[in-house]
């Protein structure tokens, strides 16, 4: 009896220890497979706002997150392209995609970014990355990539029918408008330029530009949508 209730004991453990082992396998599986940020193919252009409701430590902290964000993604010709521009009564591109040889090029530029001061002329700045053609980059050798544009901004545009007619035109040429709201801003603007209410992401102060709102930003962009949505209506 007793050397039966052995052989019982030892096949139990060793249907646990297989039933574990069995278990653990897929876990590690998951583990393994690469990210979005880690395999996407995009072009990203950051537009941030330059203007002179933002004092020098909300400018400073607002670099810091296109520096921060930019880090979550593979940088290089075959991957991810960064380029940035800034406006404020004025529109200043200042790297183009694929213009930096390496990604510590790419953040030391944006800390040498001089703020503008001025006022709030969005639409100016949508108006230039499309007629200038700053989101299409001959590097990619025709290859069909994402194209992505991120909008940093802490108020309302100076021209709101103009800024949603600049960002629908950009939305008509691929390109999908993440924006980032900071303070006091209007969020039904920021709606319309965005066209989904996913798209946009708002903070009280560049201070809370934290991980959190880094890591939406990334699954936002890797979540961009094949099939872009529909015109919404400018607010008033």
């Amino acid at each position: 009896m007793e050397r039966i209730l052995t052989m019982m004991v030892k096949f139990l453990l060793l249907a646990f220890l297989t039933f574990a082992v069995s278990s653990a396998a897929p876990a590690a599986d998951a583990a393994s497979e690469p990210n979005c940020e880690n395999q996407i193919v995009a072009d990203i252009y950051f537009l941030i706002d330059g203007s002179n409701s933002i004092n020098s430590i909300g400018y400073g902290r607002e670099l810091d997150f296109v520096i921060s964000v930019s880090k979550q993604f593979p940088f290089g010709p075959q991957n991810v392209q960064l380029a940035l521009g800034i406006f404020s009564t004025t529109f200043k591109h200042i790297v183009d995609l694929n213009g930096s040889p390496t990604f510590d090029d790419f953040s030391q530029t944006v800390r040498n970014t001089v703020q503008l001061k001025k006022n709030t002329f969005t639409h100016l700045a949508l108006e230039a990355i499309l007629s200038d053609g700053l989101l299409r980059s001959a590097a990619r050798g025709g290859r069909n990539v994402q194209k992505i544009l991120i909008l940093v901004t802490d108020g309302r545009s100076e021209n709101t029918a103009k800024t949603v007619a600049a960002a629908d035109k950009l939305w008509g040429d691929n390109v999908t408008i993440i924006c980032v709201g900071v303070g006091s801003i209007d969020k039904d603007e920021l709606k319309a330029v965005a066209r989904d209410e996913k798209n946009v992401i708002t903070v009280k102060s560049f201070g809370k530009l934290d991980s959190d709102i880094i890591k939406r930003i990334t699954q936002r962009v890797c979540e961009a949508p094949a099939d872009k949505p529909a015109p919404t209506d400018a607010p008033a």
